[in-house]
């Protein structure tokens, strides 16, 4: 069990640990995102190779007689993984913008609560001097009677 002082419950809380923790989290966050955006890549592009492999077991017949049908699905594949890999991209710009704003907001809200925090530990300590210094002229007094 931690015993708080009159000097601790007075403390404003360290606003460098909560910056350094806020760093941390983007971090970790926008490693998430990428890990995140990779895994729906490769997710679709999957999906778009199964749906080849269908539609030439389907058309066998075409793609064995025309090289011009497998080169049109191959460039549409092509076509379609550079697109989803560009809007990928966008959303994870997006996604990562959005998540610094809000970490920014978080951060300078804990800046106004460390300033305040300080503020009322300054006043506590300055009512808690003028008190003592009260209590020291009383006692003065009370001695030199």
């Amino acid at each position: 069990m931690v015993l708080l002082t009159s000097a601790d419950k007075h403390a404003p809380p360290s606003n460098r640990t909560f910056e350094a923790h806020l760093d941390e989290t983007l971090e970790v966050m926008q490693r998430e995102l990428v890990a995140m955006r990779q895994e729906m890549f490769v997710a679709a592009m999957a999906a778009i190779d199964e749906e080849d492999a269908v539609m030439l077991y389907r058309c066998s017949k075409l793609a064995e007689s025309s090289p011009l049908f497998l080169e049109a699905v191959d460039m549409r594949r092509r076509s379609m993984e550079k697109t989803l890999a560009e809007r990928f991209g966008q959303n994870l710009q997006h996604l990562q913008s959005i998540m610094g704003s809000v970490l920014g907001d978080l951060n300078r809200a804990n800046v106004q609560a460390h300033r305040e925090a300080v503020r009322e530990a300054r006043a506590a300590s300055d009512e808690a001097l003028k008190a003592a210094r009260r209590a020291a002229e009383m006692n003065r007094e009370h001695l030199q009677v």
